[in-house]
């Protein structure tokens, strides 16, 4: 619905989370005009430029036009505008490399490619990738996300990284997963992670997880703040969970990602919840009743 359609409970369970945490409010104000380069488009910048105009007034006090200025710098080096390879959002993309090896791009990702003559690197800024690598025992094959580095001669795994936590999963031979001086090897079918508190356990694969690369998203008991964040990779728009329980509760769907209208109507089948469209690209998830 519009936003001048959204009903009076609906509007309060709106003030409420802006005014819970400053963030929100800054959030709310610039996701329409900031939120994948949406700020270009005339329409949606004079919509989110009113927005802040607004909240500036209210909540956000005279540091609010320092908030958006940083922001919008944020945004736009966060994307890693010169990374070799890119997906936007609901985009998948296969790279077929000079040494034979091939890359299968995720939705939202960015990378960059640096062969040489001691080995072939690539650096995966952000998201996730399929690798399946052709053997070169002259050169390894080293993939390097955040502070890890992960090291194979001829392996097919996937790697994702999202604000500095990541996983490593192994389809086919094995890599060496390292950061600084820890090491762990990861088998076929086995799944490593890593991200600020060092390596973590090394544990079965969920292949679940890799059903992007077949057209769909898998989901066995998963938060819906997990599911919400995996769909927002591929919609267009933003889906906010407001509560905290409600995000925690779990979630079993099959999402084909040919058909991401249905989730919605999906969600509200197997959970109790209802939905609050401010705008077209910002849609809150409550729980119903």
């Amino acid at each position: 619905m519009a936003g001048g359609d959204v009903a009076k409970a609906d509007r309060e369970a709106l003030t409420a989370w802006l005014l819970a945490d400053p963030r929100h409010a800054e959030a709310y104000a610039n996701v329409e005009q900031l939120w994948d380069a949406a700020g270009d488009i005339p329409e949606l910048k004079e919509r989110g430029e009113t927005a802040a105009r607004r909240l500036t007034r209210r909540d956000l006090g005279k540091g609010a036009g320092a908030a958006l200025v940083a922001f919008a710098g944020w945004r736009y080096l966060e994307t890693h505008p010169f990374a070799d390879l890119r997906t936007a959002k609901g985009a998948r993309r296969t790279k077929r490399l000079a040494d034979g090896s091939t890359l299968e791009l995720s939705a939202g990702t960015s990378l960059s490619i640096a062969f040489g003559g001691a080995e072939r690197a690539v650096e995966l800024h952000d998201g996730e990738a399929f690798f399946t690598v052709a053997p070169d025992p002259a050169r390894p094959f080293v993939v390097r996300a955040g502070a890890s580095e992960i090291r194979a001669l001829g392996a097919a795994f996937d790697v994702r990284i999202d604000g500095g936590e990541g996983r490593v999963a192994v389809t086919e031979h094995a890599v060496a997963l390292r950061m600084g001086a820890a090491r762990i090897e990861i088998e076929a079918g086995e799944q490593g992670l890593f991200g600020a508190g060092g390596l973590g356990p090394v544990g079965p694969a969920e292949t679940a997880q890799l059903s992007w690369r077949e057209g769909r998203l898998t989901f066995a008991r998963a938060p819906l703040g997990t599911v919400v964040a995996e769909v927002n990779r591929w919609r267009e728009g933003r889906l906010v969970v407001l509560d905290g329980a409600l995000a925690a509760r779990p979630v079993t769907l099959i999402v084909d990602l040919a058909r991401l209208e249905t989730v919605l109507p999906r969600l509200a089948e197997v959970l109790p919840v209802r939905f609050v469209s401010v705008t077209p690209w910002l849609t809150f998830i409550l729980a119903s009743g």
